[in-house]
């Protein structure tokens, strides 16, 4: 047997409720392993702790007493409800409930706007070149009627094209 099923079986080998094989197999691992050794008078010096405690034995009534006021305590969701109640019947704590919650609504109303406007102000550091290039073409897209009958396509390719000509030239 190894150390972690010795350890389980110490308690009831200290009990002597072990099956005779058993038993012996735990004295013979006992007698070649020095951490079970400690391990066991461990065991057996809170045993004898524990048997040095005297016994104490509750008053013939206490049962009764016991189970009698348990059963007149309320429980307590029943004293929160109660205490709330009692302490919103009071009329100056009316005025201060009412104050708190609006805080309350207008704190987060307030934060969720914050963030809102953080995380748009975040959203701009994603867009790529291309979004930026055409807010700065907004001024043609105004005037895209004008624009719209130029071919302005192959008007681009011969200006593309200008570099390779005079390259030749």
């Amino acid at each position: 047997m190894n150390c972690e099923s010795i350890k389980k079986l110490m308690p009831i080998y200290l009990e002597g409720e072990l099956q005779p094989q058993e038993s012996k197999e735990v004295k013979d691992h006992l007698a070649s392993c020095l951490l079970c050794q400690k391990e066991i008078s461990a065991f057996e010096r809170s045993w004898d702790m524990l048997d040095e405690i005297a016994d104490i034995e509750p008053a013939p009534d206490y049962v009764s007493r016991f189970w009698t006021e348990l059963s007149l305590r309320t429980p307590w969701h029943e004293a929160i409800l109660k205490n709330l109640s009692a302490g919103l019947s009071k009329r100056p704590l009316v005025p201060v409930l009412a104050t708190t919650c609006i805080m309350i609504i207008v704190g987060f109303l307030s934060i969720q706007n914050y963030f809102n406007g953080r995380l748009s102000d975040e959203g701009l550091a994603h867009l790529n070149e291309g979004y930026f290039e055409m807010v700065a073409n907004m001024e043609l897209i105004e005037h895209y009627e004008i624009i719209e009958d130029i071919d302005f396509l192959v008007d681009l390719e011969v200006i593309e094209n200008l570099d390779v000509l005079e390259g030749e030239a």
